[in-house]
C-alpha cells in the first residue's frame, strides 16, 4: 500500500496511519554540549558584567568606554540566549524569534564596536595644531548613535516578519520520519538577517585599522580584526554544514555552535583580557599604562594629539571618560 508523506502503513497493512511528529532530539550529545556551553557563557557574561560595573571607574574599564561595553555585553548575552530559541520546539513564534535574534544580536555587538572605534578615531585623528571640538563623543551621544544603528536592523527584520511571516513545515528525510521545522531552515533565509551585521563588521575593521596607532589602552585593533576573521570563518563553515546535511538536529546544532563560538570569541578578545588585568594585574590598571604606547614613527604624532586633547579638556569640551586620561 502506498502512503503519502507523513503517514505509514498500519500494522495490518490495510490502511495508513500518521507518523508521530518529531522536532529536536534533546538526547543528542551535541545538543547537550551546546546547551551546556551556552549556560556557561551566560554565567560568565553576567559575571564579567558585574565585574565591569564594580570596577567601572578604573582606567582600563573607562578607556574601553564603559557604557558601550555594557551594550556589547548585552549583544553577547543575546547571542548566547539565542541557543535556547534555536533548539526550542518549532512554532511560528519561535521561527520568527530565531530570525530576529540572529540578526539583532550581531547588530548590537558590531554597532557598539563601530561606535566605540569611530569615537576613538575622531578623538585621536586631530591633524591641526589648533584644537577643534569633536562632536558626539559623550556617553549619551554614543548610546543614541548605537541605538540608531541597531534600529535599522530592527526595522528591517520587523518588516520582514510582517510581510513574510514565518511558517512551520514538515520534512520527511525518510519514509519513517516526520520532522517539524521552520520554513526558513530549508533555504538561505536566515543568512538574510546577517547582511547588515556583516556590513557593520566591515566598517568596524576599517576603523580598527585606522585607530591602530592610538595609545594601547584605547587600541583594540587586533581584537576586532581577530573577531571579524573568526566571524567569517565560522559562518562559512556553518553554511557549508547547514546546507549540506538533511538531518534537522545537525543543522540546529551547527547554528547553535556558530552563535555560541562567535559570542565566546567576542567575550575573550574584548573582555576577558581586561577582566584579567582588573583581577590579577591591578598594578597595570593605571592611567599611565592605559595611555602608554610603544615608541614608533608615529609616537610624536600621538603625543601631539594628547596635547590637543588636554587643551580641549581644560576648556570643558570633553566627556568625563576622555578627560580622565589627560
Amino acid at each position: 500500500m502506498e502512503c503519502v508523506n507523513g503517514t505509514r502503513a498500519n500494522s495490518s497493512h490495510t490502511g495508513c496511519e500518521s507518523i508521530p511528529v518529531t522536532s529536536m532530539e534533546w538526547d543528542n550529545v551535541w545538543v547537550i554540549i551546546s546547551v551546556i556551553l551556552t549556560c556557561s557563557g551566560v554565567i560568565i557574561t553576567c559575571l564579567i558584567g558585574g565585574l565591569f560595573y564594580w570596577h567601572k571607574e578604573t582606567p582600563i574599564i573607562m578607556a574601553s568606554g564603559k557604557e558601550l561595553s555594557f551594550v556589547l555585553l548585552g549583544g553577547v548575552l543575546m547571542s548566547y540566549i539565542s541557543t535556547f530559541v534555536f533548539v526550542a520546539h518549532p512554532t511560528p513564534f519561535i521561527c520568527g524569534a530565531t530570525r530576529f535574534l540572529l540578526g539583532v544580536s550581531y547588530t548590537v555587538c558590531y554597532a557598539a564596536i563601530l561606535v566605540k572605534t569611530n569615537r576613538i578615531y575622531r578623538v585621536f585623528n586631530i591633524h591641526t595644531s589648533k584644537p577643534k571640538k569633536v562632536k558626539f563623543i559623550s556617553a549619551k551621544s554614543q548610546l543614541l548613535i548605537t541605538f540608531g544603528i541597531v534600529s535599522v536592523e530592527i526595522a528591517a527584520l520587523t518588516s520582514w516578519l510582517i510581510f513574510d511571516q514565518p511558517e512551520v513545515i514538515h520534512e520527511y528525510p525518510t519514509r519513517a520520519d516526520n520532522v517539524r521545522v521552520c520554513e526558513d531552515s530549508r533555504d538561505y533565509a536566515y543568512l538574510g538577517a546577517l547582511v547588515y551585521p556583516i556590513f557593520l563588521m566591515i566598517v568596524c575593521v576599517y576603523y580598527a585599522v585606522k585607530t591602530r596607532k592610538t595609545p594601547d589602552g584605547f587600541n583594540e585593533t587586533r581584537y576586532v580584526a581577530f573577531g571579524s576573521y573568526s566571524f567569517f570563518v565560522l559562518w562559512i563553515a556553518f553554511t557549508s554544514i547547514y546546507f549540506s546535511v538533511e538531518n534537522h538536529t545537525i543543522r540546529v546544532v551547527a547554528l547553535c555552535f556558530a552563535s555560541t563560538i562567535n559570542a565566546t570569541v567576542t567575550l575573550i578578545t574584548l573582555f576577558i583580557t581586561k577582566a584579567y588585568v582588573v583581577l590579577f594585574r591591578p598594578q597595570k590598571n593605571t592611567r599611565e599604562n592605559v595611555m602608554s604606547r610603544r615608541r614608533t614613527h608615529s609616537y610624536d604624532t600621538v603625543n601631539n594629539h594628547l596635547t590637543n586633547l588636554s587643551r580641549m579638556a581644560s576648556a570643558g569640551e570633553y566627556s568625563r571618560e576622555i578627560t580622565f586620561y589627560l
